[in-house]
């Protein structure tokens, strides 16, 4: 049994956001991190890409000049594929190339499932958009990248079809 996924996204004004990452008892903060890439976006496509069957994924939140790693996996104690890691690893400044998952400095890790992290994702991007909508998260956000409606509905359209045999049940 592995315990629920909770993300609480605060958007940031002027490009700075952060979120708080729980499983169970445990949490991380992440953040602040800037809109020098589509955040939330790429948050709710990892989501798409576990959710579609994916067994890895991983997000970048770039903190300027430092970045931010969320990486979603197998959690490599267990044999099985129903189980998931949700891991948060920190880069210093790597003068804009992607440094190793090996160089970065591990600051959170729990398990999941990946239903879990799917639900949580799509609960918490379903609330930024009920809060703000397009406009509001356009202005508040600032960024090159408006709110991830196109990502967000296909997040809902992919959970809506049950597989023949998902590796969330396995």
């Amino acid at each position: 049994m592995t315990d629920a996924v909770c993300i609480d996204y605060q958007l940031g004004k002027n490009g700075w956001s952060r979120f708080q990452l729980s499983v169970g008892k445990a949490s991380v903060v992440v953040g602040p991190f800037g809109y020098c890439t589509d955040a939330l976006g790429d948050l709710v496509r990892a989501a798409l890409m576990i959710a579609t069957s994916g067994l890895r994924s991983e997000v970048s939140f770039d903190a300027e000049p430092m970045e931010w790693r969320l990486i979603v996996g197998p959690y490599p104690a267990l044999s099985g594929w129903a189980d998931f890691s949700l891991r948060v690893l920190t880069f210093p400044d790597a003068g804009g190339l992607p440094l190793p998952e090996a160089e970065g400095h591990k600051l959170f890790e729990a398990e999941c499932s990946a239903e879990s992290f799917v639900d949580a994702v799509l609960r918490v991007a379903e609330a930024v958009w009920d809060e703000y909508g397009a406009d509001g998260y356009d202005r508040v956000w600032g960024g090159p990248c408006g709110f991830p409606l196109r990502a967000l509905t296909a997040l809902k359209a992919a959970i809506s079809v049950q597989e023949p045999r998902t590796h969330w049940q396995r």
